[in-house]
């Protein structure tokens, strides 16, 4: 009887596992197939950058597939970066063509992963999109929060 027991626990226990596994694929599964495509056009801002700084990211406000990305310091200097993104379920891929970086004396520079005149490909998983908040984490699963200016 008592092998009966055991035997009855760790059936009982597999069956728990998979239903948490399977549960969790489920939501993950979920996610990636929310449409976002129209949720995540317009201007973005990031939240929790300082005063001086400004970041702005804009995806398909052209009513196409371009994108840029602004990381300035007092509005003037820093990173301006265009080019374009691709949306696949909750993954979005955005390819910057066009880069230019200065630093506040205006010379060629780098900055967060940008350097000046050389392409950068960031790839995002969005977590939440709405209207107005946009949460997503980058390949490095740094996650990073938005949210809409129009």
């Amino acid at each position: 009887m008592n092998f009966f027991k055991k035997s009855l626990l760790l059936l009982l226990g597999s069956a728990l596992v998979f239903i948490c596994v399977s549960c969790n694929k489920t939501d993950s599964n979920a996610k990636a197939n929310v449409d976002y495509s129209k949720a995540i056009i317009g201007h973005w801002t990031k939240d929790a950058t300082d005063d001086n700084n400004l970041v702005e990211l804009s995806i398909g406000a052209k009513n196409d597939n371009s994108a840029s990305y602004y990381d300035l310091i007092d509005q003037d200097w820093g990173v301006m970066a265009f080019g374009t993104f691709v949306l696949n379920g909750n993954k979005l891929n955005l390819t910057f063509n066009d880069v230019s970086v200065t630093d506040e004396n205006y010379n060629p520079s780098s900055r967060n992963g940008f350097t000046n005149k050389k392409d950068r490909t960031i790839n995002y998983t969005i977590v939440s999109c709405d209207e107005k908040k946009l949460v997503m984490q980058d390949d490095m699963k740094i996650s990073s929060s938005w949210s809409k200016l129009r």
